[in-house]
């Protein structure tokens, strides 16, 4: 006999087949409390008990994006059984516009209280080129000068253009002109494609040869940017505490980013944002509206 609630998930799981496993997991994980919360499956249960008990979960400390993934997958789940949502969906357009505010007065308050100026951030990178930290050089320079996001630093590092065929990794070949930078797994892949920069630029060449001899003892085909002190590869999940350790006051790609953007939007600097946008696969619209700037 299957267990409550389990039968409902089951079916509902089964059908997402674009899913990956890390996302499956996650999915079962957010399924599970909120159906061991509610008390009931939750296609039987009334729209009413799922919010108030989102709510109590906020409550608890649990933030507005916890929620909105909460209650996202229980409207999935009961319109795979086609059950009615129309409340569920009342509320998750309260806690987006709830979210947007909140995002669009935080932003302001950081900028308001001083974001690490380019020089800082330039100077950051700099120590770790002469303290002969490669990897967070490394680290540090695709944020800066590529305006990547966590999940776009996870590369692998070859030395064979033949071995960077995987269509679901990024990778680094290096070569000895250049620096190939491919990424083939990012936020906006399925809008931008499949991305490849090619970097010329000295100490970064030297910065992935240098670690390269470091860690190259493994014999392994690729050699992974983001590693523990053995050489293996992290979890997905630890990518963004990873590499918070290499910012400047822990502070992330995310904030680096909104230094460049604000710089180019208050200097209107068309090129700059058109550069950021390339680079990092978004547009010079959806830039500006992330941190409410205006360029006109």
């Amino acid at each position: 006999m299957e267990p409550a609630g389990n039968a409902e998930f089951k079916s509902y799981l089964s059908a997402q087949t674009q899913l990956k496993e890390l996302s499956r997991r996650t999915y079962t994980s957010h399924y599970t409390k909120v159906r061991n919360g509610v008390g009931e499956d939750l296609i039987e249960a009334e729209e009413d008990d799922i919010i108030d008990y989102l709510n109590s979960v906020q409550e608890d400390g649990a933030s507005i994006n916890s929620y909105l993934n909460y209650l996202s997958l229980a409207i999935s789940v009961r319109r795979h059984h086609k059950v009615r949502t129309g409340q569920l969906d009342r509320m998750r357009n309260t806690m987006l516009a709830r979210k947007e505010a909140n995002k669009q007065a935080n932003n302001r308050s950081i900028i308001e209280a001083g974001l690490p100026t380019i020089s800082e951030i330039e100077a950051h990178l700099e120590l770790a080129w002469n303290e002969g930290r490669w990897r967070e050089f490394i680290i540090l320079y695709l944020i800066i000068k590529y305006h990547t996001r966590n999940r776009d630093i996870d590369v692998a590092i070859v030395r064979d253009i033949k071995l960077a065929k995987n269509d679901n990794l990024n990778f680094l070949v290096a070569k000895n002109t250049h620096i190939n930078f491919i990424r083939n797994n990012y936020k906006t892949k399925d809008k931008y494609g499949r991305k490849s920069f090619s970097i010329k630029n000295r100490r970064f060449m030297s910065a992935v040869f240098n670690y390269l001899e470091e860690v190259e003892d493994s014999g392994d085909k690729y050699i992974w940017l983001l590693s523990d002190k053995n050489n293996n590869h992290i979890k997905p999940d630890s990518i963004q505490k990873y590499i918070s350790r290499v910012t400047i006051n822990g502070v992330g790609q995310t904030t680096y980013n909104k230094v460049y953007v604000t710089h180019a939007a208050k200097s209107c600097n068309v090129q700059l944002l058109k550069s950021i946008s390339e680079r990092r696969g978004t547009s010079v619209e959806l830039l500006l509206s992330a941190y409410d700037l205006n360029c006109k």
